[in-house]
Parts: C-alpha cells; sequence; structure tokens
C-alpha cells in the first residue's frame, strides 16, 4: 500500500476527549440543542451556532464511501442527530449534511463545520459529474462499512485503492464501523478490525447499533454521556485527524519555501 494511504493518522492526542464534560464544555454542547424539542438543533445554508464571540470556526468537505449497505446514510444521520431509517437503500444522487461539533485544542476552542457529502455507490460508479462533484476539493474520505455485513468490510480495500489516488493524496481518511452490536453478533470481528488498521494505517471508530439520539439539552447526565459515547469518539477523531493534516501540510509548506 502507497505511503499516501497511511497519510494524517493521529500520531498524538490534541483533542481534549472529555472536555464535553467539563463545565465549560457542558455550556458549549447546550447550544447545539433544542430545549424546546428532544433532539439536535438543525441550521439552514445561512445559520449558524450561537457560539461565544470570537470563536475560530474551520470548514471540511467528508465524502462518506462505500458499498450500498454499508450505512452511508445511517452514520451522516447519527452524526447529524438527525432521525434515520433502519432501511437499506441506495442514496440517489447527492445528500449533503452540514454538521457542527465544537472541540477543544489545547486550551482553544475550535468550532468544525463538517459538510457531509453523501452519494449513492450506484450514482458514483454510474453518473462521471457526480464522482467529480464529490472530489473536487475533498479534505476527508470517510471509508464506511457495517458490523452486521461482513461484504461491505471485505470490499473496502478496493474502495480504498480506487479513492486514493493522487488527486485525493492531501485527503485525509478514516473508517467508520456502523451498526456494531455491543451484545455480540457482529459479522466483523475486532481482530479483524485490528489487522485492517494494522495494514492500511487508517483510524477505525465504530457507531453501536444501539446509540441513542442525544435527545436532551442536558448533557451532565451520566446515562446521556453514556449514550454518546460513540458520537462523541467518532467526531473528536474526524475533526482531530483534520486538524493534524492541516498543520502537516503548513508545515511542509513552510519547510519547502
Amino acid at each position: 500500500m502507497d505511503s499516501d494511504t497511511k497519510a494524517f493518522v493521529k500520531s498524538s492526542t490534541l483533542v481534549n476527549s472529555d472536555w464535553h464534560k467539563t463545565p465549560e464544555g457542558e455550556n458549549f454542547f447546550r447550544k447545539f440543542f433544542s430545549s424546546s424539542s428532544t433532539g439536535r438543533k438543525l441550521y439552514g445554508v445561512l445559520e449558524r451556532p450561537a457560539v461565544f464571540d470570537g470563536i475560530e470556526e474551520v470548514t471540511y468537505k467528508i465524502l462518506f464511501i462505500g458499498k450500498t449497505g454499508a450505512g452511508k446514510s445511517w452514520a451522516v444521520s447519527q452524526l447529524a442527530g438527525l432521525p434515520n431509517s433502519q432501511a437499506v437503500c441506495d442514496t440517489f444522487g447527492i445528500e449533503v449534511t452540514d454538521v457542527y461539533w465544537p472541540v477543544k485544542i489545547w486550551d482553544k476552542v475550535i468550532l468544525f463545520k463538517l459538510q457531509c457529502w453523501d452519494a449513492g455507490d450506484s450514482s458514483l460508479k454510474k453518473y462521471n459529474h457526480i464522482m467529480e462533484a464529490c472530489q473536487d476539493k475533498v479534505d476527508m474520505k470517510a471509508f464506511v462499512f457495517s458490523y452486521a455485513d461482513a461484504a461491505t468490510f471485505s470490499e473496502l480495500p478496493g474502495y480504498i485503492n480506487t479513492f486514493c489516488s493522487k488527486d485525493l493524496a492531501q485527503a485525509a481518511s478514516i473508517v467508520i464501523g456502523t451498526r456494531h452490536s455491543s451484545n455480540g453478533g457482529n459479522q466483523v470481528t475486532a481482530r479483524e478490525v485490528e489487522a485492517f488498521k494494522s495494514t492500511y494505517g487508517i483510524d477505525v471508530q465504530s457507531l453501536n447499533q444501539q446509540l441513542a439520539s442525544p435527545h436532551s439539552p442536558q448533557l451532565s447526565g451520566e446515562k446521556t454521556l453514556e449514550n454518546m459515547q460513540d458520537l462523541f469518539n467518532v467526531m473528536n477523531s474526524v475533526c482531530e485527524i483534520l486538524w493534524i493534516r492541516d498543520q502537516q501540510y503548513i508545515l511542509n509548506s513552510s519547510i519547502t519555501v
């Protein structure tokens, strides 16, 4: 496997993974939940969270890639806090969902705006203009597989080889496993996942099948935090990998000047 495939793996922990449990973190995350409903706040094209003045905002484009049935749309729904269906069907065309997520890197709070691009596998293969639109200025490739479908995992190497061309060399990578069962019954084993990570050097994160949507504006409850831990793990990893990629790019640019 070429070196580009193994680029941008987390080499250190920059994001404070427990920040959401602190009073400061809880105060920030309350702004992303609706006090009058049971879900996350949704934002239109011209809207943004009402965060404190002076908070730096960075925007990234993430392309979700995987076999039909891997759970790409399900994963995006979980990350965005949107209602989702368990039905397996191929997305027609392109769907773009904006997800806002605050993280604390060292002593600074950064607001990440993640533009999640979800295109059906058949649409990507059939229509060149859809493939071109999805790959244009993409910052991260999120390869998706389902723990409930071994075929979606076994076909990941093919997708990685296809989408890790020189044109996408600057894009970071992450793998997201969907519908993980804590009670057993997974068709993809932990040993297989560890072997994959060792071979490809790409971080793998999992979303539990029973992952509860964060339906409460109060984040201090132990039960709510426990149910959301998979979500925090995935989102913090995505943000950290993107941040490291940019720092490496800035460092490399300064060396070559």
